[in-house]
């Protein structure tokens, strides 16, 4: 990596199996691989931890873990991303690194990219000092094309990284739906400069939604604003 910064990737997930094994040839075709990727099972049903675990043993970097949003009173998951279940199983995965890094990237599990989307990410970092939070532009599939959803300079959740040193500023992070416009907010009072990166794609292959359900989504949003 020329610009001499690490990053490492964290992804909750929640009965996700398909789409790992999608993701993970994504991540492992990267052209700078992370330094540490860390998956957190939040009390799958499905093959998620069994397909997580076949990466973990081919992997030296690759760690699963069990997110404590899976233990005990949490619902089902129509409740998980408004109760703020993905931000705790994130958490946990931050706590998890065993070596620091520059960057650190909250990962969905539902979106891909082409091989060098983390070297042209983290050169964003490196050439902007005061580049605080940042991802690239979200694609989602449309009458059998991708189509960007701009969403101005708000930085996308599925592909969200922090420089290390914004991140320890803008905790803690909100526990709910709506928790990654709270954070910019934070950053933005603080001097930190956030986008997302025009020209950088991801492709997310579950419309914003689709899983809690719209009226759910909007009612929490709502709340959080």
């Amino acid at each position: 990596m020329s610009h001499g910064l690490t990053y490492a990737l964290v992804t909750p997930a929640r009965n996700e199996a398909a789409n790992l094994r999608r993701l993970a040839a994504s991540v492992e075709a990267q052209t700078v691989l992370p330094a540490a990727w860390v998956i957190v099972d939040d009390g799958s049903t499905d093959e998620t931890k069994e397909v997580a675990g076949e990466f973990m043993r081919a992997r030296r970097w690759v760690r699963l873990l069990d997110s404590p949003g899976s233990i005990a009173r949490r619902g089902p998951v129509g409740d998980g991303r408004s109760s703020g279940r993905d931000v705790l199983a994130f958490n946990a995965g931050v706590v998890a690194l065993e070596e620091p890094v520059d960057i650190v990237v909250k990962l969905d599990a539902d979106v891909s990219f082409e091989q060098d989307f983390f070297e042209r990410l983290a050169a964003e970092f490196a050439a902007d000092p005061g580049l605080g939070i940042a991802s690239g532009t979200c694609y989602e599939l449309e009458d059998g094309h991708w189509i960007a959803r701009l969403t101005g300079d708000h930085v996308r959740g599925a592909t969200r990284a922090w420089r290390w040193s914004c991140f320890n500023q803008v905790q803690p992070l909100e526990d709910r739906l709506g928790w990654d416009t709270v954070d910019e907010l934070k950053a933005n009072a603080l001097g930190w400069q956030t986008r997302s990166v025009v020209g950088l794609p991801f492709f997310h292959h579950r419309p914003v939604g689709q899983r809690d359900g719209r009226l759910r989504a909007w009612a929490a949003e709502g709340e959080t604003a």
